[in-house]
């Protein structure tokens, strides 16, 4: 799934929607074989580098798909079989599709979020508490939607210009959903505590905020 996840990404952000197609080395254009595709392995294998050109292949592939197993495992280990971990994976797959476009475009596509939004959807039906279950998901939703809203809006009137996007707004109010009221505290804070590590490190004003929105729910979904 991280291999899948990554994929989707990477073809997104560069326009390429034909997702059929075979996969191949960005740099010289050679279809891979299944030996080539065998996640973390062939990458370990190869040295990090095409089999056909010898270029370095972007450790960034085998980092999702290292991300997405340890993540995947983790929520198995939480939930066990039921409805509950396949909603969680596919939000987890989603999340992270949305994190790899974000970190290289600056774009959150309304397509996922409202993937997301359709997925919690769906799950709703497996739940006992139907009532409880909805108040919490939309109360969650609306409270980190609004907030943040007002701090893009408060943002905008002090710089004059954009330094978040209404993509994160949307994302946020995505994984409201699932989080709850008091879930969403935790992730908000959380993924804000991240983000601003990250700008410090980096030294950067303009952040992609989307990857620790992801990493904040993910947390909180876990614990």
């Amino acid at each position: 799934m991280g291999s899948f996840c990554d994929c989707v990404a990477f073809r997104y952000v560069r326009k390429d929607r034909d997702m059929g197609k075979r996969s191949c080395c960005e740099y010289c254009g050679h279809v891979l074989t299944v030996k080539d595709l065998i996640p973390i392995l062939s990458f370990v294998m190869l040295k990090g580098r095409c089999r056909y050109c010898g270029s370095k292949i972007d450790r960034r592939h085998v980092l999702t798909e290292m991300f997405c197993g340890i993540v995947f495992l983790l929520f198995y280990l939480r939930y066990g079989i039921c409805p509950f971990l396949f909603r969680d994976l596919i939000l987890v797959s989603i999340l992270t599709i949305l994190s790899l476009i974000d970190l290289e475009s600056y774009i959150l596509p309304d397509r996922f979020v409202l993937s997301g939004i359709l997925n919690w959807s769906i799950f709703l039906y497996f739940e006992k508490e139907k009532t409880l279950y909805l108040h919490s998901g939309l109360t969650g939703a609306l409270f980190r939607s609004v907030a943040v809203y007002h701090l893009y809006l408060s943002m905008f009137l002090i710089y004059k210009k954009e330094t978040m996007g209404l993509g994160d707004v949307k994302m946020l109010f995505m994984v409201g959903l699932y989080t709850g009221l008091y879930g969403s505290l935790k992730a908000m804070f959380l993924g804000s505590v991240l983000g601003m590590l990250a700008m410090f490190v980096k030294k950067k004003r303009m952040i992609p905020f989307g990857p620790f929105i992801a990493l904040g729910t993910i947390f909180v979904l876990l614990i």
